[in-house]
């Protein structure tokens, strides 16, 4: 499982991203199965539920973290969020954007191109957050509005 890093996982809690939508947790571990110490402490990755203790090292699954993409509604466009592996290069990429319904031209909020589905989804959703107010998004729509990804999300995994 891939999960945004603890970087991303800081960036969006500043960013006021309820922390209960965290579906990952990081535990430390600090020595192997002997008892040698690493040099660093080692992260492993758990799905979080009410079994592992309260942790400040949270993360958010490529579900999850598309699930926090709303629709934006705008006085011209309502746009919905999108994911798509593409090739870029010569490389496989994920493309992910906001992208008008229903427009005649292709009409793109923002848009962003990486090698890995989460840092795709998670500079768009930064961006979200950041510019909220700027894109005139009633607040009631950014909270409560959800999108499901089709099978996109599938083949992002």
């Amino acid at each position: 499982m891939k999960a945004t890093t603890l970087k991303q996982s800081e960036t969006l809690i500043k960013l006021g991203v309820d922390e209960k939508t965290a579906d990952v947790c990081y535990y430390a571990r600090l020595c192997d199965e002997s008892g040698i110490m690493f040099e660093e402490p080692q992260l492993d990755m758990f799905i979080r539920d009410d079994k592992w203790p309260k942790t400040e090292l949270i993360g958010w699954s490529l579900e999850a973290l598309t699930s926090l993409l709303p629709i934006v509604k705008t006085e011209k466009h309502t746009y919905q969020p999108i994911l798509h592996k593409i090739s870029y290069y010569g490389k496989d990429a994920f493309y992910c954007a906001y992208e008008a319904e229903n427009s005649k031209d292709t009409t793109t909020l923002n848009s962003y191109i990486s090698e890995n589905a989460i840092d795709a989804v998670f500079n768009v959703l930064v961006w979200i957050l950041k510019n909220k107010k700027r894109i005139e998004m009633p607040s009631e729509t950014f909270e409560k509005m959800k999108i499901e990804f089709q099978k996109n999300l599938k083949t992002a995994n």
